[in-house]
């Protein structure tokens, strides 16, 4: 997982700092790809939102939860991480 974290970390280092208009940087994966969620989580990006029975059925014929991240230009510039306000009904 480290070299992945790695990979992560330098890709959206290397978006924000060659793009100083990007403020965020999105990303998706399934609820059941556990390593990319704990890529994302690793490098920083915050869970913003959950898609529900968002992703084509699976091999078992279920449709699966889509997650979304994302990293902030200043979360990376404070290597932090901001976690979204979800108290609004």
């Amino acid at each position: 997982t480290r070299p992945r974290r790695r990979r992560a970390s330098f890709h959206h280092r290397r978006i924000l700092q060659s793009e100083p208009e990007r403020w965020r940087i999105e990303g998706q994966t399934r609820r059941d790809n556990l390593a990319m969620r704990h890529t994302f989580v690793r490098a920083g990006w915050a869970k913003e939102a959950v898609y529900r029975q968002a992703w084509l059925p699976n091999a078992d014929d279920l449709r699966l939860d889509g997650l979304g991240y994302a990293v902030l230009r200043g979360d990376w510039k404070e290597s932090t991480t901001t976690p979204p306000d979800f108290s609004d009904p």
